[in-house]
Order: C-alpha cells, then sequence, then structure tokens
C-alpha cells in the first residue's frame, strides 16, 4: 500500500503544479504543464492516461488473485 501511498501523492503534487502525463518517443511517460498542450498533444495525452489506467486494472487484478490464492487456515 505504500507504493499506491506514494503514487497518489506524486499524482496530487503535480496536478496542484498543472502537470499532466504525455507519452512521448520510445512510449516514455512525461509531465507537461496544462497549458502548454496543444492540439498535437491530446492523443498522446489520452494515451498516458489509458496507459495509467490499464497498470491500476492490473495491479488491482493481481492483488485480487493474490488473495483468493491464500491457503485457508486450519486449526
Amino acid at each position: 500500500m505504500e507504493e499506491l501511498d506514494r503514487l497518489g501523492v506524486e499524482d496530487q503534487l503535480r496536478a496542484e503544479q498543472g502537470l499532466v502525463p504525455v507519452i512521448g518517443k520510445g512510449g516514455q511517460i512525461f509531465y507537461k504543464h496544462i497549458d502548454d498542450l496543444s492540439t498535437y498533444d491530446m492523443d498522446f495525452r489520452t494515451s498516458a492516461e489509458r496507459l495509467e489506467e490499464v497498470w491500476l486494472r492490473e495491479r488491482v487484478e493481481r492483488k485480487r488473485r493474490a488473495l483468493m490464492a491464500l491457503p485457508f487456515p486450519t486449526s
């Protein structure tokens, strides 16, 4: 949970600064100020959001599968 907390804090700080994720060359995510976005950037901005969403969904699914696989305690 610490990793998600850290990511949340970092995301909050970037949002307060007006920075949004954009996918650049090679599929790397970088951050650009919202006022500096052009119409050209919008597809790359949307792609960055989708990439983050997929990562979060996969993380939730891995966690769910791990919880389902826990052995039943015997006493």
